[in-house]
């Protein structure tokens, strides 16, 4: 059953319905408990992807349950990327394909 509302609501309705307290999940997913109420009270939200898939593992829903939003990651792991698993970027090299590529793009910090 797919629920409404934000997702700290659907994470504290999936949380009482396993019978864990606040404490016990942000114990079993490496948070404490003031953080996993302001989530649950919509204060804060989860902001790493990784989270959300432990929370999700540890209440027994998947992620598109939990966030309500589609999720898939593509062949790479890239989640907004299209690329299919026999795209030229993942294919075999091919005579002088190598002098083609360019070399992967710096990482840009904002000062902001």
């Amino acid at each position: 059953m797919a629920l409404e509302g934000p997702i700290g609501e659907r994470i504290r309705i999936y949380r009482k319905r396993r019978g864990l307290s606040q404490q016990e999940l942000a114990g079993l997913v490496h948070r404490s408990e003031s953080w996993l109420s302001q989530v649950e009270r919509g204060i804060r939200s989860v902001d790493k992807l990784s989270v959300l898939i432990d929370v999700a593992k540890v209440l027994k829903v998947n992620v598109e349950t939990l966030s309500g939003q589609p999720f898939s990651l593509a062949p790479n792991g890239d989640p907004n990327s299209t690329a299919s698993p026999r795209s030229s970027a993942h294919s075999a090299p091919t005579r002088g394909s190598a002098s083609r590529r360019r070399p992967p793009a710096p990482f840009a910090i904002s000062s902001a």
